[in-house]
């Protein structure tokens, strides 16, 4: 077979997929998940970026040299192999570590937010109970919540999603999520109400008392109404200030 009928060395190929992939992880740490990081924001990912410059610096200049060689000696003059083998393996310790760690956190973060809800979940439950001095668990009561409990820790969320975001704030509030969250949780004697009642109701819940105070789950008509925050979420908004 004549040199120009040769097929490309597949770990050339190999090469450049390993080079994307450090690509594609550096371009999701300053995009998407970069709150996560250690240090500033984008500390790994410009480490990750000055190692894989010169690494593949190298690779490109061993591979140009050594597709010259004409023979061992000069093949062997070609590879920085030494310095490669440093870069290479400081560039994967980076990227480990910092993927380690952006997983770690947000693990660490989502696992605390869902503890947080279901302890508000009974809670608000207890006092649902309370509330009522004949509740009886076989029967099914209309309910509604205002407003957002907010759940904040050391750990940092991620921007613009639900992943670790409390049920109980997303949305300024959204009583479709909290029910249905509750349900989930063993508490399936609950079921929204329409937007009809729900609007004829939101003068009393402006009132109330924001949770945990006293008064903050009240019934009122024989709706169980539960204000969790000062401002209205966006289901509640949308029927005060309705699109024209």
């Amino acid at each position: 077979m004549s040199v120009a009928e040769t097929p490309a060395h597949p770990e050339l190929l190999d090469r450049w997929l390993t080079r994307g992939a450090i690509a594609v992880i550096v371009t999701l740490q300053f995009s998407l998940i970069n709150d996560f990081g250690y240090g500033t924001r984008r500390i790994a990912p410009i480490v990750e970026i000055i190692l894989l410059i010169p690494l593949t610096a190298l690779m490109i200049r061993t591979e140009r040299i050594a597709s010259r060689a004409r023979n061992r000696k000069e093949w062997e003059s070609s590879s920085y192999r030494s310095v490669s083998v440093v870069l290479g393996i400081a560039l994967v310790i980076v990227v480990s570590l910092q993927c380690l760690y952006t997983f770690s956190s947000f693990q660490a973060q989502k696992r605390l937010v869902l503890d947080h809800d279901r302890q508000l979940a009974s809670q608000i439950y207890q006092r649902i109970v309370a509330e009522i001095p004949d509740f009886d668990r076989t029967k099914t009561y209309p309910i509604d919540f205002y407003g957002a409990h907010e759940f904040r820790t050391r750990y940092k969320e991620i921007g613009d999603s639900t992943w670790s975001a409390s049920f109980f704030e997303w949305d300024g509030g959204n009583p479709d999520r909290i029910v249905k969250f509750m349900i989930i949780l063993g508490y399936s004697n609950f079921a929204q109400i329409g937007d009809a009642t729900r609007a004829a109701l939101l003068p009393a819940e402006k009132i109330m008392p924001i949770w945990p105070a006293r008064g903050s789950v009240q019934v009122v008509d024989g709706t169980v109404l539960v204000r969790l925050g000062k401002e209205p979420g966006k289901v509640h908004e949308a029927l005060e200030h309705p699109a024209p």
